[in-house]
Parts: C-alpha cells; structure tokens; sequence
C-alpha cells in the first residue's frame, strides 16, 4: 500500500485525500527536468493479489474507461501502471475545488440556496459530458457502451476557476469491460439509483439521465429527493418515483424547471429525455430564456462566496512551492450524509448567494456611467480589453447605454435635488419602461406603470427668500408585499425589503430596482430631496 512521504512509479506520495472499496487516494507529484513540477491524484489499489483476481479487472476497467475518453467535463486519467511494490496505481488529473457534495453541504450552513446559473451550469456540463461517453465509440467505430452508473453530488467536481469534471467511473458499464454485472445485482449509491437499477433489471444510458435528474432536484432545491429515514423506506420511494414537486419546496419555483426536472424522473426510462443531450439543450434554453450567465463566472462566483480556504494544497502560508497542509482538504469522493428534514410547506431562504449576472449587470451599469450619453452602441475596446470593458461590451450589444450620462456616484447613492423653496424636500418616483433601450438585464421581466409624482409645493418662493441648504444626507424606506425582495441602486445591492438606510445626498437621477424570485422586477427612477418612505406590491411572475 502505498503511503505519505514514499514514491510509486515515480510520483512522490503527497497527502491522503480519500479511500474506496478497492483501494486509497492521494496527492502526488511528479517533477522533471528545467524545475517542472505537476501535481496529480494518485488512486492506488489497496489490494495484494494474484493478477487473476476480479477486483484487479475491475480496476484495471477503470482506467481504460476513463483512458478513452477526452472531455472538457470529463476528469482524465493519464496512465496506469504498476509501482515498485506490485501495487496497480491510476494517474488522474488533479482538480482543485470541491465535491458538489461539500458545495451543498456548505450552502446548507449558511441556510442559503444555490443560484440557479451555478446549478444549470454544473448540471449542463454534466449532461454534455455523459452525452459524450455515452456516444463514445472505440477504434473500430462500435459503441464503447459506456454507463456511467453512479452520478451523485459526491461524483461532480467544481472547480475554483470554474471547471466542472465528472469524476469516478469505477463502477461504469461498458462493452469492453473485462467484468460483468449480472442482472439482479445493483450498482450505484443510494438515493442516487433509478427505479430499474434499483430492482435489479438492466439499465441503459437513461440511469445516468435519472440520477443527473436528482442532482438538478437536489441543487435546485437544497432538499433530497428520494432520501428517507430509512434505507427501506428510500428504496420504496424510488420505485414509485415518489418526489415531492419542486415548487411545493421552493416558494415560487420556476415552472419551466420543474418540467425539466420532472421529465428527468420519470419511473418509465421511455418516458423520459432520451439521451443526455435532450437534457443538456433543455436546460440551455432554460437559461437562455431566464438570462442566466452560464459558464466559468457562474460557478466562481459561488465558490468565491461559500469557501475561504481556496489555496492549493501544496503551497505554505508564503506561497512556496513544495509542501503539503495536512490540514488542507482536498476532497475527491464525499458521500453526503445529512439528510434535512423533509419538508411539506415551501422552504425559506435565509441567505441568497450573489450570483454572476448581478456581478456583470453592476460592471456594465458603471461602464454605461462613463460611456457618451446619447451612445447606442458598445464602447469600443482595446486589442486587450479588461474583463468589465469585455462584459460592457458584450451586454450593450443587446442593451443599449442609459440614455443620460450619470456621475461617478451614481452605482453608489441615491439622489437629492432641491425642488422648492423654504428647505421643503420633494421626491419623485416613477416607473421606468423596460425597454432594451433603456434598462439594464435582468432575470425577470420588469412592470412599467407609473406610481407617484412630486407633490407640488403649498406656495411659491418669494426670490428675495433665502432657499435652505440642500440636505447632505436623506433616508430611504423600502417596503414590498411581499417582502424580503432585493434593493439594488444602480445595480449595487443595499439590502432586503423592508429596507430602511441613511445614504448621501447627490444631484442626479439613479435606477431603483426591487426584485425577488417569482416576481416581476420593479424598476423606477428616484429623485429625493429628503426622508422617502414608500410601499410597492409586487406581481407574481407569469
């Protein structure tokens, strides 16, 4: 067996992350000429055996499972050999981030919800990569007949820089391998099984589309789908694919989703998305529809919000190369254990996590600040342009620029002007037409009618009267029906409703906008010259 501070094959043994049925796994290292160094995960099988035993086959499967595929969403194994010691080892590629399963478990303890771009984002990728070896052929243009027969959240990475790998392909179905389940015997991790696997009959590539269908359940939810008190009890329930419906847990659950997930669960593999990748283009139209920014920016942003300890394992507190926290977690396969309460009423959130969308839709609104202000086009950029030029840019090909020049302030405070005489401070709100012309992206769609106007002073100013100071500072009240809606000036989030705040007074016009999950997005132009108390109801989303 192999162990910390030894060598296997040439690969330095690092640090113990994980340990399976047949064997361990480990951080290791391999180093080269001209200083190169590339770290790895070592899986080294744990057993002494005769080269005819079946759990060698097994590992030995494996790794030409995983050694013929090559996916972007795919973890890759880079050899399989035999060290010093007799013991088989498997080279994979080392992903520095976590388990879905630890993305969850941590959301759980901040009693938050994931947001939707990071779960169509992972689950997409997963979808793609299972589409591809599902589809994967050999050299001879035959179907290589891969399953993969275990997806859970233990089995999808996320990385920091926004990777998403499908990992553990140990207990893979697929034509060439040298050992075969016979029917009646069941693979796979419990709660994460289709009906058929579960019964013992023979399954196809539709499994994998059920347990990604959890997975989507699961991280859109934050609830267990099928997972009861008992092993029995959540057998049973995967039989008669008995899931409570997502919007009976979640308040306000998009109805488009739920389909989607519905149609990945059904009890019938027939009834379901025929292949991995049906599911894949649902789930992008979704979020074409919904504007979700998909991609690397929507898992970051999450992973930047739930884990301070992003370090690579190897480096000191300095930053040198070459030495290994053992106190640093690197997880590869982690079964979720917690099993919330089942839940009959809609779940509350008590914390949203930031989500990438918001993150660009404040570049671009500062970007629109400093741009011309009778601009319909994207600023033009460098050959090199930065990261918010590049968002700018991008959004205002489909969202024009604000339609006037705002002062360096403007994503920060509200607004006061003085509108009469005799220190009397007006206020004027007023919805502002969601236009693409005029208002910046947003997940809904907003409502334009107007809601108030300035009041108009008791008496005229006689000139001769000296006119008060404007105020430096002014209060800002927010209440919505129903509440706990987000506050965003500008694009930059003050808080959740009932709001109240002091904020510096200013001289120009600024966005209000007040959105909350189900509902449509209010948006309005505020001018205040003094304390503004103000209610809103919102509309349910159609």
């Amino acid at each position: 067996m192999g162990s910390v501070g030894q060598r296997i094959g040439g690969y330095d043994v690092l640090q113990h992350l994980a340990s399976g049925g047949m064997g361990r796994v480990y951080l290791g290292r391999t180093t080269g000429p001209g200083n190169f160094e590339r770290y790895v995960v070592l899986k080294i099988l744990d057993l002494n055996v005769p080269d005819t035993d079946p759990q060698i086959a097994m590992f030995l499967d494996e790794a030409r499972v995983i050694g013929s595929m090559y996916h972007q969403h795919i973890a890759p194994a880079f050899a399989v050999a035999r060290g010093e010691n007799g013991r088989y080892f498997l080279v994979m590629d080392y992903i520095h981030g976590r388990s879905t399963a630890m993305v969850w478990d941590r959301t759980l303890d901040l009693d938050a919800a994931l947001p939707l771009d990071f779960v169509v984002t992972v689950c997409t990728a997963a979808a793609n990569a299972l589409h591809y070896a599902h589809t994967r052929t050999g050299r001879d243009g035959r179907s290589l007949g891969i399953i993969h027969r275990d997806v859970s959240l233990s089995n999808l990475m996320v990385g920091f820089d926004g990777a998403v790998k499908l990992i553990d392909f140990g207990i893979a179905k697929a034509a060439d391998r040298s050992t075969i389940t016979q029917v009646g015997f069941v693979k796979g991790k419990l709660g994460y099984m289709s009906p058929e696997q579960v019964t013992g009959a023979a399954v196809d590539h539709r499994a994998d589309v059920f347990a990604l269908g959890v997975v989507l359940y699961e991280l859109a939810t934050m609830t267990r789908a099928f997972r009861d008190e008992t092993e029995v009890g959540t057998l049973e329930r995967i039989k008669k694919c008995t899931f409570e419906p997502p919007s009976q847990v979640v308040d306000h659950f998009p109805p488009e989703l739920e389909r989607i997930i519905t149609t990945a669960l059904q009890r019938d593999p027939s009834a379901r998305y025929p292949d991995a990748d049906a599911l894949a283009r649902e789930l992008s139209a979704f979020a074409h529809a919904n504007r979700l920014v998909m991609g690397d920016a929507a898992i970051t942003e999450v992973m930047m919000q739930l884990f301070d300890d992003r370090k690579e394992p190897w480096l000191l507190e300095d930053g040198a190369p070459g030495h290994v926290d053992d106190s640093a977690t690197v997880p590869i396969d982690t079964t979720v254990d917690r099993v919330p309460p089942r839940r009959h009423t809609p779940r509350p959130i008590v914390k949203h996590l930031r989500t990438a969308s918001e993150v660009i839709e404040l570049t671009v609104l500062k970007d629109r600040a400093d741009s011309t202000p009778t601009s319909i086009h994207p600023t033009p950029v460098s050959k090199t342009p930065g990261p918010a030029a590049m968002h700018a840019a991008a959004a205002a090909m489909v969202h024009p620029a604000m339609p006037r020049q705002r002062s360096p302030l403007v994503w920060i405070v509200p607004i006061a002007i003085l509108i009469s005489g005799g220190g009397i401070a007006a206020w004027l709100i007023r919805d502002r037409q969601m236009a693409a012309a005029s208002a910046p992206p947003s997940l809904d769609a907003a409502i334009a009618e107007p809601v108030a106007k300035a009041p108009a002073p008791d008496a005229a100013v006689d000139a001769n009267e000296q006119v008060d100071a404007a105020p430096t500072s002014v209060k800002l009240e927010i209440v919505t029906t129903p509440s706990d809606a987000t506050v965003l000036l500008d694009g930059v989030r003050l808080g959740r409703t009932p709001f109240s705040g002091d904020l510096p007074a200013d001289d120009d016009t600024h966005v209000l906008k007040l959105r909350k999950r189900g509902y449509e997005t209010r948006v309005f132009e505020i001018i205040l010259t003094g304390d503004v108390t103000q209610q809103f109801k919102l509309v349910p989303a159609d």
